[in-house]
């Protein structure tokens, strides 16, 4: 498993050692109060909890940087959060020990915090420079800690999502999942949909459930298919998705990692490598284009992304779905067998037909016996298509081991 963790995760890229202050116990106690409580680790960049509490009064928040201290270490910094005035008991208490106006600011927001400060947003906050800080650090009133905090990687605008309405026969694969889902149990579902059928609508209803357990899921998709808009469309309908995919830099990578393995991510959309996505509460694994060559590594660590996301759900008991226009053989053995359960989506959507597909006789072609590529049929309709103004694409067969299979049975 060491192999397939990616190196900015092992190097920590991405991050920066940051240091946070809090009162020493010796002042805590002095000052009669309760070791504090905080909600999250002060290295995740999470907001604190700054309510007010019985040793001092309300919090107020201002959006201004004090000039006194370089900008740019403020520049990370959300909000600034300024103490109100101490109750009279820490206000006497404060008093007994002489400090000067600026250090007493500092004591009173770290105070009001129940989580350590970040050397910058206590300078905000206090209204001074680092000059203070650093003296009530000398006496012993403050203790430091460094923390290496990530960087966490930046998502784009969000477009609105419109809501789709099914099609029975979506809505009955969707249900199919659903049902498995809820039953708690590891099953392996295929979703053979023509193209254009609306799987991935089928996935994302599928996920939204998932979703709605508190649960994650993993979507794996070839890398050619991880366009701008397949990801624009996960990240209209679910708050949290992480991205994996071969042009991450390793601190991007290292920030999704991070992310997923925290919990924070709903939707993890990515090439064959994200199965080993670290997700804490998996609940779905969905493999999209199954029958897709690109899920299988052919370099060291050697794995079929496929046989790795089986593996995984079986341990996990959790549902994999694979979905195909054109499942492998082995798929669709398997649910003719009835090891997997087989769910079809035969139509596309909104009725929409299918593209005419002709299928040539070469066998009498007089171009194609006297050793040509092209046969005349194709000839003929290229020639039309490009005087009729459009435009001709042609697919060569250069993957398998075979670039051209020719039968001179049926030509």
């Amino acid at each position: 498993m060491e192999t397939v963790i990616p190196k900015g995760v092992k190097s920590n890229a991405g991050t920066r050692e940051i240091t946070f202050f809090e009162l020493s116990p010796s002042l805590r106690n002095t000052l009669g109060l309760t070791a504090p409580t905080p909600e999250s680790n002060p290295a995740e960049g999470a907001e604190p909890n700054l309510s007010a509490t019985s040793i001092s009064g309300p919090i107020t928040r201002s959006d201004e940087t004090p000039t006194s201290v370089d900008s740019k270490r403020h520049s990370s910094s959300k909000e600034i959060v300024s103490p109100g005035p101490a109750s009279g008991q820490l206000a006497a208490a404060l008093d007994a020990l002489k400090l000067r106006a600026k250090q007493r600011v500092v004591i009173e927001v770290l105070c009001a915090s129940n989580r350590p400060l970040a050397v910058d947003e206590l300078a905000a906050a206090a209204q001074c420079g680092l000059s203070p800080i650093q003296t009530l650090r000398d006496k012993g009133f403050i203790t430091s800690l460094r923390e290496r905090v990530l960087t966490p990687p930046t998502v784009g605008p969000i477009e609105a999502h419109r809501e789709l309405i099914l099609n029975p026969d979506q809505t009955r694969a969707v249900n199919s999942i659903v049902d498995v889902v809820r039953s708690g149990e590891h099953r392996t579902l295929l979703l053979h949909g023509v193209t254009g059928s609306g799987k991935t609508e089928v996935y994302i209803r599928a996920i939204e459930e998932i979703v709605s357990y508190g649960r994650q899921a993993i979507m794996l998709v070839p890398e050619i298919s991880l366009t701008p808009q397949t990801i624009r469309r996960f990240r209209s309908r679910f708050a949290s998705v992480s991205v994996l995919h071969s042009h991450l830099t390793d601190a991007e990578r290292h920030g999704h990692w991070k992310q997923i393995a925290s919990g924070s991510v709903q939707v993890v959309v990515g090439a064959r490598s994200a199965v080993f996505a670290p997700t804490p509460h998996l609940g779905m694994i969905v493999i999209d284009e199954e029958h897709e060559t690109s899920f299988k590594q052919d370099n060291t660590p050697r794995y079929h992304a496929r046989e790795v996301a089986r593996y995984r759900a079986e341990l996990e008991k959790v549902p994999l779905v694979l979905g195909s226009a054109t499942p492998t053989l082995e798929s669709w053995q398997r649910a003719i067998e009835g090891l997997d359960t087989l769910v079809s989506l035969p139509k596309r959507v909104e009725d929409l037909p299918l593209p005419p597909v002709v299928i040539v006789d070469t066998r009498n072609d007089p171009a194609i016996g006297k050793g040509a590529a092209i046969g005349r049929a194709l000839f003929q309709g290229m020639n039309q298509a490009l005087n009729d103004g459009g435009q001709v694409i042609l697919f060569l067969n250069v993957r398998g081991y075979s670039s051209v299979i020719w039968c001179r049975g049926c030509g």
